[in-house]
């Protein structure tokens, strides 16, 4: 996660999705893979008080996304600065101890799961943060390069395989935005973002189905969930 990125159509499809999870009984935590560093969907019809609060932004910054009041109490935030790789164990050690009692955990890094860089989270982290009674969300940047259902397909065999997971099933979002380029076309840029959701219990799952038909429902917007899948 990049400051400059703070505040985008991003962060409300992911802020909302989160809460959806959370409701009133999960603890949230999120682990930023911090990097020092306009839709047409009616974006209040998601969640009002997301919407609102990331129109008064106070600056775009990571630490200004954690002031704004759409969080419970009990939420947590890691948010250190990616190390480089010899020091990335200590690190985890550290986002473990400081996200220990949060029921769901989401990870965002700038491009989702690969290898042990700034831009990308572990399978071996995603492992290590797992435990009873946690569900873990991933966020996840589809290519364009290959056809999504084997892109899915290869995405949850490795958190299988990998990652030790017992159940996932993955959130597909598309919104339709027009790039602010005053040099540009204003051409309609559909961006997809997928959301694997990590031993999701039933109340999570049918919390998961209800964000999907909400936001399927807003202009511009539409949503999946893939099938899901069992060890």
């Amino acid at each position: 996660m990049r400051d400059q990125f703070a505040g985008d159509i991003t962060d409300w499809i992911k802020f909302s999705l989160l809460r959806g999870l959370a409701g009133n009984d999960r603890s949230l935590g999120i682990a930023w893979y911090y990097i020092e560093d306009v839709a047409d969907a009616e974006q209040e019809h998601l969640d009002p008080a997301v919407a609102q609060a990331l129109a008064k932004l106070r600056e775009r910054s990571v630490s200004a996304l954690e002031e704004l009041p759409i969080w419970k109490n009990n939420t947590k935030f890691f948010r250190k600065h990616v190390p480089r790789r010899q020091d990335r164990k200590r690190w985890l050690e550290e986002m473990k101890a400081s996200l220990y009692e949060s029921q769901i955990v989401f990870f965002d890094p700038d491009n989702g799961l690969g290898k042990p860089d700034a831009l990308h989270a572990t399978l071996e982290e995603i492992a290590a943060m797992r435990k009873p009674g946690r569900a873990l969300v991933l966020i996840h940047f589809p290519s364009f390069a290959e056809k999504h259902d084997l892109q899915i397909a290869s995405h949850h065999d490795a958190l299988f395989q990998n990652a030790k997971t017992e159940s996932l099933f993955t959130i597909k979002t598309r919104v339709t935005v027009h790039r602010q380029d005053p040099y540009g076309d204003g051409m309609p840029l559909q961006r997809s973002r997928w959301f694997t959701v990590i031993d999701g219990d039933d109340v999570i799952r049918k919390r998961a189905e209800d964000f999907v038909e909400k936001f399927k429902r807003i202009k511009g917007c539409s949503a999946s969930i893939d099938p899901e899948n069992k060890k």
